[in-house]
């Protein structure tokens, strides 16, 4: 009898410790749960609003005005375009004419430039705007 009893307590303690294990991980998990539903539940934080620039076609003017509009929303707005291919998209989604079809082309052949926003930008300068050209406009500026 003795014996039996001498089990019954080890076996109450080892209870004992698993339901104080079980509680210790309830309590992490609530901790956690918590916290993540104070993520989702925080307003995001926008940054500045800013107008979608004027759609290029590829052919009037030059991107920079675009490229620079882009460039600063990617800063002040990291969480809206977090990935190279979304800011590809967003970029594409504002050229129109032979720009548009020349980013379709790229984007229907699985070009690797649609992966690299930096890529990209630069295939679309090589494209679309002679190296004399770009001389010419900074010449423009500082005169």
């Amino acid at each position: 009898m003795e014996n039996e009893l001498i089990q019954l307590h080890a076996l109450i303690d080892r209870l004992h410790t698993k339901q104080n294990s079980q509680t210790d991980l309830i309590l992490q998990l609530s901790t956690a749960l918590h916290a993540l539903q104070q993520q989702v539940l925080a307003p995001p934080t926008e940054g500045p609003h800013f107008s979608l620039p004027e759609r290029w076609n590829g052919v009037t003017g030059s991107p920079d005005g675009l490229l620079a509009t882009l460039d600063m929303q990617f800063e002040c707005q990291p969480g809206r375009f977090p990935t190279a291919r979304s800011r590809v998209a967003h970029l594409t989604s504002l050229l129109s004419g032979r720009a548009a079809e020349w980013a379709a082309a790229l984007y229907n052949s699985k070009s690797p430039a649609c992966n690299d926003y930096a890529a990209f930008v630069s295939a679309l300068r090589k494209t679309f705007v002679p190296p004399s050209s770009e001389s010419r406009a900074m010449e423009e500026y500082i005169d």
